[in-house]
């Protein structure tokens, strides 16, 4: 999991630099953005699925406990 931020924030790294030394419709330009936008949406995805995890254990650990008392 902190190799997908990692590699999201050099994704995110590597856009800038391309913004600063390129102009769209350069190569560079296009694939960074690209790269960017491709790894920021994993990551969000891989967020949420942690998200909607944590949720569904802390339900069952809730349901478990009042079973139990």
């Amino acid at each position: 999991m902190y190799l997908l931020h990692e590699l999201t924030a050099f994704a995110i790294v590597l856009g800038y630099v391309s913004l600063k030394v390129a102009r769209p419709g350069v190569p560079y330009f296009d694939t960074a953005m690209l790269f960017t936008s491709l790894l920021g949406g994993i990551n969000l995805y891989w967020c949420g699925e942690l998200i909607i995890r944590n949720r569904a254990s802390r339900r069952r650990q809730n349901q478990e406990a009042a079973n139990t008392a």
